[in-house]
């Protein structure tokens, strides 16, 4: 079994981005050029300033999307618009769309998680990942000291397997919520309870 752990993560102040719209964009890796420019000239505070920079023609080693990342995640610190959790949590995410027209809801956790070797068998990978996306985002990681884009996994919580219900832990009204431009609703919980984050541990 995966070694997990609560942290104490970054997130956008509710005080000052109370809806999480503006600030959430799609995956870097899907986003077209264009995209790419309209969330920055739309959006001051949006998550693309970090996580997906624009690039110039006169980039170099000192100057560059990744430095500029560094410097904006800073910034944000500084000016409180991003602040550090005050106790060590995971982050429980929804992910509301309409299929068929129905409303569907993808369950996610985001957690800390001890790297092993592979050997270990504990997490295995699901696609091949190719160089170029490994080098920019351990670019990215290395210049901004912080992971701005978690790495998706799947566990198995089927029969025979002890899960809890992450439903069951989000009945109240989340801690922080927004709608993407496709029309999808993300609602995170924090989840700080030491009985409750045991329990997912």
């Amino acid at each position: 079994m995966a070694d997990i752990r609560p942290f104490r993560g970054l997130r956008f102040n509710p005080e000052i981005i109370p809806n999480l719209s503006s600030a959430i964009a799609p995956p870097y890796d899907i986003i077209t050029p264009r995209q790419q420019r309209d969330y920055h000239q739309n959006f001051p505070h949006n998550i693309i300033r970090l996580e997906y920079g624009l690039e110039f023609p006169d980039d170099n080693e000192g100057s560059n999307r990744y430095t500029r990342a560094a410097q904006t995640l800073q910034q944000w610190i500084q000016q409180g618009i991003l602040t550090r959790e005050k106790y060590p949590a995971y982050y429980i995410v929804e992910h509301r769309f309409q299929h068929n027209q129905e409303v569907k809801s993808f369950w996610g956790l985001i957690a800390t998680v001890f790297l092993e070797e592979y050997s270990a068998r504990k997490i295995r990978p699901t696609e091949v990942t190719m160089d170029n996306p490994v080098t920019d985002r351990l670019s990215l990681l290395r210049s901004c000291r912080a992971n701005v884009s978690p790495t998706m996994g799947i566990f198995d919580t089927g029969p025979g397997k002890k899960a809890v219900s992450f439903p069951q832990l989000c009945k109240r009204t989340p801690d922080a919520s927004g709608t993407d431009a496709a029309g999808s609703t993300f609602n995170v919980w924090v989840i700080t309870n030491e009985n409750t984050v045991d329990d997912i541990t």
